[in-house]
């Protein structure tokens, strides 16, 4: 007891000491960033300031202050840190950073950390050489659920430590922007394991290699609940670990699959197409930035034949589907054009690839007519003005479609019968809110009509057209 009334005395002179500085920096950063001009001056002496006269602001005061002290807040530019604070002191979440310095743990910071039910933890900007090193007094929290790791040199031996002291309320994990060694990977996924109730794995930018990743794909089977799975920008896991990894969650119900920059190739294809029959409910597969322009003609013809035996009653359920800079040639076009018709719930398709053609993408297109599609990404796909009377033909099954996306295509060649033909169709489906048309430098009148506001007759907000 003595010891506390101590150290209130104590932080009570601390607070007398910074009270101007402290103040001044949070309120009038806050105010000034949100106020008009010629209100600035008035805000260096809000009203809503803390009362240090009474006992109420003290005590509150100096709770705001003991957690920015202990736990070294990250502060957050045109935020309030007072309206962060009381969020934290609500037991919602708290940030940690390597970049600022704090009071070492001891058992007042315990305190706080087991009374305040923490719910979500961001651990980021930890380095071997930070002031403050990772705070291993977090594992004494009972109740989080959502733990985010960015940007640190590697995965701390504490952070570890928390995941498998929170094993039993851990929902989410996101750790980006931190190398994971094959030793650590194998550490993380043992205590993955044993998080049962994990709904949310994110792995990005983790240098994950092959073997990290046939880790995973051991420990990934106990964690029954998961549903989302982000491996994306770990190009050095490839085809063979990748497979390992979808295997081991063919029994789970994924909503959300992210691949992208997987070092991913053909190879892959009949693997996902075996399980996407297990995923009915699956919303989102992100393939971008791998190489599908190998496709050899059995693997092709043994992808279409797996998404057509799907059997109806466990129709893929898939809305999204990213092709983004996978190097897609016109065979691999041809063959995702073959399946697409029995992903029927399909409604956003990005997909790019300069090889691919008019007479490919004819086909992806075609293949699309049944389904209601809402957003259409066709950048850089090496199609000309011939691919215009198609997308005007398949605008009239689409009457939902709300964007689309022709950037980096060259139709400097448009007629005008083509031209009249797409703003027609375009007029037809006032829907249509987003047009993008950039393109290659031309001074065709019939290319440059398209990008004219006046040649449709309802607004689009977002109409880019631009020669480059």
């Amino acid at each position: 007891e003595t010891n506390e009334m101590a150290t209130r005395e104590y932080l009570m002179t601390v607070l007398e000491r910074i009270d101007r500085k402290l103040h001044r920096h949070c309120y009038e950063h806050f105010n000034s960033s949100q106020a008009s001009a010629p209100a600035k001056r008035s805000a260096k002496k809000p009203a809503n300031r803390v009362n240090l006269n009474t006992a109420e602001g003290r005590e509150r005061q100096l709770l705001a202050f003991h957690c920015f002290a202990e736990f070294a807040l990250h502060r957050q530019h045109n935020c309030n840190p007072f309206a962060i604070m009381k969020e934290h002191l609500q037991g919602r979440d708290v940030w940690f950073s390597g970049n600022h310095k704090a009071h070492p743990a001891d058992t007042r910071a315990k305190a706080v950390v087991t009374r305040h039910h923490l719910r979500k933890v961001q651990i980021k900007l930890f380095t071997s050489t930070s002031p403050y090193p990772v705070p291993s007094l977090l594992s004494q929290a009972h109740a989080v659920s959502s733990l985010k790791v960015w940007r640190c040199d590697e995965l701390h031996s504490p952070i570890l430590a928390m995941i498998s002291a929170w094993s039993a309320t851990l929902a989410t994990v996101d750790i980006t922007w931190a190398p994971i060694a094959d030793a650590q990977a194998a550490m993380l996924a043992a205590a993955l394991s044993k998080c049962t109730g994990l709904k949310s794995l994110a792995l990005e930018f983790a240098k994950l290699s092959s073997a990290a990743a046939l880790a995973f794909a051991v420990a990934l089977p106990d964690c029954t609940h998961l549903t989302k799975v982000n491996f994306s920008e770990n190009p050095a896991i490839g085809d063979d670990a990748m497979a390992a990894v979808l295997r081991s969650l063919a029994l789970h119900d994924m909503i959300t699959l992210d691949l992208e920059k997987c070092g991913l190739s053909a190879s892959i294809l009949p693997v996902i197409a075996d399980c996407l029959q297990h995923w009915p409910s699956l919303e989102r597969l992100d393939l971008r930035g791998n190489g599908f322009s190998d496709i050899s003609e059995s693997q092709a013809d043994q992808f279409i034949t797996t998404i057509k035996q799907c059997p109806k009653e466990k129709s893929i359920g898939m809305k999204t589907l990213l092709l983004g800079s996978a190097s897609l040639s016109p065979a691999a076009a041809l063959v995702f054009a073959g399946a697409l018709p029995y992903l029927t719930r399909l409604t956003h398709l990005e997909i790019d690839g300069p090889a691919i053609g008019d007479d490919a993408m004819a086909a992806v297109l075609r293949s699309l007519a049944l389904h209601d599609m809402i957003t259409l990404d066709l950048e850089k796909c090496g199609l000309s003005a011939s691919i215009l009377p198609v997308i005007a033909d398949c605008l009239q099954h689409w009457p939902s479609l709300k964007k689309l996306y022709l950037i980096d295509n060259d139709f400097s060649d448009i007629s005008e019968n083509q031209a009249e033909q797409f703003i027609t169709a375009v007029n037809l489906y006032p829907k249509l809110n987003s047009l993008f048309l950039r393109g290659r430098r031309s001074t065709n009148p019939h290319l440059l009509r398209l990008g004219r506001e006046e040649s449709y007759t309802h607004d689009i907000p977002e109409l880019i057209f631009w020669s480059t």
